[in-house]
């Protein structure tokens, strides 16, 4: 899920609700567009707002692109170069 505020002020958050395995808490993480990827634990509930990006659609605001595929969800930074993948198996931060 995104928020889109982040966006407008230049960063990218996404939560990872469920993971997919029990060992694993969910997980937001954070892309600032002049910064490396942060991660950690979200609150509890959801931020109201937030949207979905749909498999197979590709999203460009600002400096970021970030693309949704049935095998995860990519955001990257066109400023920094940073990027994260995010899936319900496996979250990675570049």
């Amino acid at each position: 899920m995104f928020d889109w505020d982040y966006v407008r002020n230049g960063m990218v958050q996404c939560v990872v609700i469920s993971t997919g395995t029990a060992s694993q808490f969910p997980k937001e993480w954070l892309l600032p567009s002049d910064g490396r990827v942060r991660v950690f634990r979200p609150e509890d509930a959801p931020i109201a707002g937030n949207k979905v990006l749909a498999y197979g659609h590709e999203l460009r605001a600002g400096l970021f692109v970030c693309s949704s595929r049935k095998a995860g969800l990519t955001c990257r930074s066109r400023l920094s170069g940073h990027r994260f993948f995010l899936s319900r198996e496996r979250q990675r931060a570049f």
